[in-house]
């Protein structure tokens, strides 16, 4: 498999976009949104898709909707919307969908917005914002603007978490699971999820901060787009989403249970509390790996990509409007 390239290239230099008067004008502008039908509801996101055009309209702007069912997928949806002359795009999808939005707004240095629909909505989570994604483009009638961290692995964009190791791997059969037709598949991809589970060997890193240089055995390393929260539970929440730090968490755990508490402690967001699991935080993180290629989870999508991997922040560089919580006018 040859390695994912960035959606993108990363902008240079000072690219925190406008002030937050011409982030909301830009909904009087011209307006692209991507809908994911495969996330969530269609027709909610259809419904959302449609309110975005009305917002926008009201705003004397106009609005290009990308739906990937008309265009055969996400890949030509994104193919269009790189190409496309926009002042602000939408994802209206999972997180997948919202990171591979970020990466063009990232890369055109315009606004970005958010109708979640898909099954963690971490992002939106963390932005507070409607889970919903009508009720979520709803509050695009009165938007405020929020300012968030751009973390980036190997030039590809995510807002909240990249994974290594096992977690790559459990998640292909996942997607797998999820496309078989019939019983019996399911339980083949299931046997081979927990084959893969206790069976994968721990990767060999090397591990760069500007703090120096350490190599470690692990089976999971999760790299986040500033810290978890301290005391999350059944949850992936941040305190802040604009501290500047990536956190860092490798796993300690050996053999398959160990494997299997790792994935529970991953499961209800308590990294930050587990002894087993090293953690720190910095600005900038090189992992290399003996075979020159590794599998990587990305805000939800799996890719390969070449070592070293390079894992970095940008500060604030993303305008994101969310509504303002105050009720529209009459």
């Amino acid at each position: 498999m040859e390695e994912a390239q960035p959606l993108t290239n990363i902008p240079d230099g000072d690219r925190s976009g406008a002030g937050e008067t011409d982030a909301i004008g830009a909904l009087g502008g011209r307006v692209l949104a991507i809908v994911n039908a495969s996330a969530g509801s269609a027709s909610r996101s259809n419904d959302a898709a449609e309110r975005l055009e009305a917002i926008v309209r009201d705003r004397a702007g106009s609005c290009t909707i990308l739906r990937t069912g008309d265009l055969g997928g996400m890949s030509p949806v994104l193919d269009r919307a790189k190409e496309a002359d926009a002042d602000m795009i939408v994802g209206i999808g999972g997180d997948g969908t919202v990171a591979a939005t970020a990466s063009i707004a990232f890369a055109k240095r315009i606004p970005m917005a958010i109708g979640p629909a898909g099954t963690m909505n971490l992002v939106a989570r963390d932005l507070a914002l409607p889970l919903d994604a009508l009720e979520a483009i709803e509050g695009l009638s009165r938007p405020s603007v929020r300012r968030i961290d751009v973390a980036t692995v190997n030039g590809h964009v995510f807002l909240h978490s990249c994974l290594l190791g096992v977690i790559p791997k459990l998640g292909k059969l996942r997607e797998r699971a999820r496309a078989a037709d019939s019983p019996a598949q399911l339980v083949r991809w299931a046997t081979m999820g927990a084959q893969a589970l206790g069976q994968s060997e721990d990767l060999t890193l090397t591990l760069r901060t500007s703090e120096g240089e350490q190599t470690i055995q692990t089976s999971a390393l999760i790299v986040t787009n500033n810290q978890l929260a301290q005391g999350n539970w059944m949850s992936h929440e941040r305190d802040r989403l604009d501290a500047g730090v990536l956190g860092v968490y490798a796993s300690t755990h050996k053999g398959l249970i160990g494997r299997l508490t790792m994935l529970g402690t991953l499961a209800v967001g308590q990294l930050r509390g587990d002894p087993q699991m090293i953690s720190t935080v910095c600005t900038g993180l090189s992992a290399d790996a003996p075979g020159g290629e590794l599998d990587v989870s990305n805000d939800g999508e799996v890719f390969k990509l070449r070592t070293p991997i390079r894992f970095e922040i940008h500060p604030r560089r993303l305008a994101v409007l969310v509504p303002s919580g105050e009720p529209a006018e009459a």
